[in-house]
């Protein structure tokens, strides 16, 4: 048997008499960032959609249980067999979170989190609840190149130059190249950028020639890269003592979650 179980009466287990459920909820993912829109289903055989509209209400928990945030009143629209859908919900990060205001909102709250949005649809016997867990954080990971003669575990790769290696030499004109992997299967980005700065002793030497990147879209469990075009000036980088050749890059991704 797959799908809800509903029905009348009760059923006993482990001593106890439970009742079925009458009615049961849904949304539609198992989890929301913080530029997600959220959908709620409800599955309620004989009432109205103005009545699930009036039962339903939206709310935003954190970790241990408080509600920061409560929405309802929406129009839902009924659908095929019994079934009811709400209007999409902006899901965003509020300091502080303000109810009624139309827009699911987290308090913005470390010590909160992690954050979840549920509906809870009043019903009788018993009320119908879905909920999903909030991640306002993005879940990137380093990823690696396999590159040759190296061991395999480097996350950056230097292309082109006058010798091949993975060195920033003085007068080179090279390819820089990060990898990395969006690792929550349930998570997409959207309108990605990538971002590379040079710091320390030595960045005086380095210019970045197309930074900002464009990448757009990264899916949950996909893995990317992005490439950058470094010049590094032989004048500056020669003027430099050997113990300030030393030079720092620092990729910085800006992206919104959602489908």
């Amino acid at each position: 048997m797959a799908g809800p179980v509903q029905g009348i009466g009760t059923q006993t287990i482990g001593g106890v008499a439970r009742s079925f459920p009458a009615s049961t909820a849904r949304l539609d993912r198992s989890l929301y960032g913080c530029a997600d829109e959220v959908t709620a289903a409800i599955f309620d055989p004989g009432t109205t959609a103005s009545a699930v509209g009036a039962a339903a209400t939206f709310e935003v928990v954190s970790k241990n249980g408080t509600v920061v945030d409560e929405e309802k009143g929406f129009s839902f629209t009924a659908g095929a067999g019994d079934a009811y859908s709400s209007p999409r919900l902006p899901l965003r990060e509020g300091v502080p979170a303000i109810s009624n205001n139309g827009i699911l909102e987290t308090n913005g709250t470390t010590t909160d989190e992690p954050y979840s949005v549920r509906v809870r649809y009043t019903d009788s016997p018993r009320d119908a609840m879905a909920s999903a867990r909030i991640s306002c954080t993005p879940n990137l990971v380093a990823w690696r190149f396999q590159i040759e003669n190296e061991d395999y575990t480097q996350q950056a790769f230097i292309g082109g130059g006058c010798d091949q290696d993975q060195f920033l030499d003085a007068g080179e004109n090279v390819t820089y190249s990060v990898t990395f992997g969006n690792s929550n299967m349930d998570h997409d980005f959207s309108d990605v950028t990538a971002t590379l700065t040079a710091s320390g002793p030595g960045a005086a030497a380095v210019r970045i020639l197309n930074s900002p990147q464009v990448l757009g879209r990264i899916p949950g469990g996909q893995i990317t890269a992005t490439t950058f075009a470094l010049r590094i000036d032989a004048a500056t980088a020669n003027a430099l003592a050997v113990s300030n050749r030393l030079v720092d890059l620092k990729l910085t991704l800006v992206a919104s979650s959602g489908r």
